[in-house]
């Protein structure tokens, strides 16, 4: 069984006097099988009815394979928003609504759309979804420094 993260989407710091940008709105998510990365990616190209042809429709589909795969990520969400910390700290089963990509899409209080409005949410959760999904250039930098040379062969 997968493991279940929770967060507060918050970037308030008290120390910092720093008041909160984002939401507040807590959420459960886990990391998605490569099959179920697959299977969100595929959703995104049928949304786009053909394959990409052009830069832009190529961006578009890469917006709509993150949003589908935050989609498929979310396991919960806090009834509400606006949570402090410690709020966030003292929730409990009750104050959770399990979701998933059908109910995001189409409910009429616990959207994906509803819940992450604001640009800043939006990609607060889209970044959480490809710091987990996503191999970034510095991963790939390690796994090469690791490579040792097993033989040589000539490009005759």
């Amino acid at each position: 069984m997968a493991s279940v993260f929770k967060t507060l989407l918050s970037n308030a710091d008290e120390s910092k006097r720093r008041k909160n940008t984002l939401c507040g709105r807590a959420i459960q998510y886990r990391e998605l099988s490569a099959d179920e990365v697959q299977e969100a990616d595929a959703d995104a190209l049928r949304q786009m009815k053909e394959p990409p042809q052009t830069q832009e429709q190529a961006v578009e589909l890469r917006k709509l394979e993150w949003r589908e795969g935050c989609m498929a990520m979310l396991v919960a969400v806090s009834k509400r928003d606006g949570l402090t910390k410690e709020q966030f700290l003292k929730l409990t089963e009750d104050d959770w609504v399990k979701v998933n990509p059908a109910m995001l899409t189409t409910h009429p209080v616990y959207s994906f759309d509803l819940l992450f409005r604001r640009s800043k949410d939006l990609n607060a959760i889209v970044a959480l979804y490809r710091k987990l999904h996503e191999v970034t250039n510095e991963e790939i930098d390690d796994i090469m420094g690791k490579a040792i040379e097993v033989s040589t062969e000539s490009a005759e």
